[in-house]
């Protein structure tokens, strides 16, 4: 059975290439795209993925915001956030608290491949 991810993130670009290169990975099904968090939380219930890879930033729901509201209506579906920002000092102290598993922008396709696993693996459940 293969694993069903959720790419959340506002740039076309980044949702092609994280889409191409979790392509790549054996076990492992893109089941859909949104360009942010109120899209992602909408599709939710019939593309039903088991991660979800989210940008900090986006306009009308960032990856904060959803990762609240996912922690509490869906704690099931594991996390993995990206970010071209630094997690420290930049107000997401609640997510490093948490232990969530994230990405810096830039990345290689292995480090990817090597997050999605530890995010599936290791990440805590809310």
């Amino acid at each position: 059975m293969s694993t069903r991810v959720l790419v959340v993130d506002d740039t076309s670009l980044f949702r092609r290439v994280i889409t191409d290169a979790l392509t790549g990975i054996p076990g492992v099904e893109v089941a859909g795209s949104a360009s942010n968090g109120k899209l992602a939380l909408s599709r939710l219930a019939s593309l039903q993925p088991d991660l979800m890879t989210l940008d900090l930033e986006m306009p009308e729901m960032g990856g904060l915001e959803l990762y609240r509201r996912l922690r509490v209506a869906h704690p099931a579906v594991k996390l993995l956030f990206m970010t071209g920002h630094a997690l420290a000092g930049g107000g997401y102290e609640e997510l490093l608290q948490a232990g969530v598993p994230w990405l810096q922008k830039p990345f290689a396709v292995a480090a990817l491949a090597a997050r999605v696993r530890a995010a599936l693996d290791g990440a805590p459940d809310f």
